[in-house]
C-alpha cells in the first residue's frame, strides 16, 4: 500500500482516514469527523492525496455549521457525509480531493483555503473493489500551509446534470446549462464522468469571459512530467476524452 509522509510541523498536517474493508468486488463508502485544533485559523495552499488504486474518491470537507455533535462518533458508512449528522449537513466547504489514487494541488500565491479554529472536518472515502480478494485501504492527505497571506479565499462549486437517458447500446449527447450568479475567477476545474464517458466540454454561450478559449490545460495525475490534456479553442474552455484520469 502507498505511504505518504507527512509533512513538517511548520510547513501543513496530515490526516489518514483507515479501518475499514473494501469486500471482494464490492464497494462502500465512509466518513469520519476529526476536529483541528484550538489556537489560530489555518490557512490552506495546497493538498496532496495518495491512497491504493480503486478509489472512486476522497473528498475531505469542513463543516460550517455548528452542530458538529450531531455527526456519528468515529467511522460510519454514508453518501458523501450528507445523509447523518445534522439538520444543515450539506453545509459543507470542500478542502481537498481526488478521484486518482495520487493527487497534488497547489493554488496560486495569496488564495487558499481559511480553516477556523476547531473546525470539524469529514473525511469521505468511497472504494469499488474489482478483485477476489477484500482490501483494507488507508487514504493519506496532506495539508499544506499557504506560503503567503491568504486575501482571496476559495471555495469549490460541484454542477452537475442528471437528465442523462442512454438508450442500450447508442450514444447520446446531453447538455445542461448553468448560470454564473456573480464574477467568478477560476483556478482549476475538472470534469467528473464514468467509464462510459467519452467526452466533456464547457463553454460560455452568454456572455463575457477574459480568456473564453481557456488556458493550456494539462492533467495532474501521476507525476505530471509530460502535461495532458487540450487546448480548448473558443467557445470552449474545458475540453477532457478521458473520463478515468480527466484534465
Amino acid at each position: 500500500a502507498p505511504v505518504l509522509a507527512p509533512p513538517p510541523p511548520e510547513d501543513g498536517i496530515q490526516l489518514t482516514i483507515s479501518g475499514f474493508e473494501v469486500p471482494a468486488g464490492g464497494e462502500i463508502e465512509v466518513c469520519q469527523r476529526v476536529e483541528l485544533p484550538d489556537g489560530v485559523p489555518l490557512e490552506i495552499g495546497g493538498y496532496e492525496i495518495r491512497m491504493p488504486y480503486g478509489s472512486h474518491h476522497f473528498v475531505l470537507y469542513a463543516y460550517q455549521g455548528e452542530a458538529a455533535e450531531a455527526y456519528p462518533e468515529g467511522l460510519y458508512e454514508s453518501n458523501g457525509c450528507t445523509d447523518l449528522g445534522p439538520p444543515d449537513a450539506m453545509n459543507l466547504l470542500q478542502v481537498a480531493g481526488a478521484g486518482d489514487d495520487y493527487e497534488k494541488i497547489e493554488y496560486p500565491l495569496g488564495t487558499g483555503i481559511v480553516l477556523r479554529p476547531g473546525q470539524p472536518l469529514l473525511l469521505n472515502s468511497h472504494y469499488a473493489n474489482a478483485t477476489f480478494e477484500p482490501i483494507r485501504p488507508t487514504v493519506y492527505v496532506n495539508l499544506y500551509f499557504a506560503k503567503q497571506k491568504v486575501v482571496h479565499p476559495l471555495e469549490a462549486a460541484a454542477i452537475g446534470n442528471y437528465n442523462i437517458f442512454i438508450p442500450p447500446g447508442a450514444t447520446r449527447t446531453t447538455t445542461a446549462r448553468w448560470t454564473v450568479p456573480f464574477d467568478m475567477h477560476l483556478i482549476l476545474a475538472s470534469s467528473h464522468e464514468h467509464k462510459r464517458g467519452r467526452l466533456f466540454t464547457a463553454r460560455i454561450v452568454e456572455g463575457a469571459v477574459d480568456r473564453p478559449e481557456g488556458d493550456l490545460i494539462g492533467s495532474t495525475y501521476g507525476d505530471d512530467s509530460r502535461p495532458r490534456g487540450s487546448e480548448p479553442q473558443a467557445p470552449d474552455f474545458y475540453r477532457s476524452e478521458d473520463w478515468e484520469h480527466p484534465t
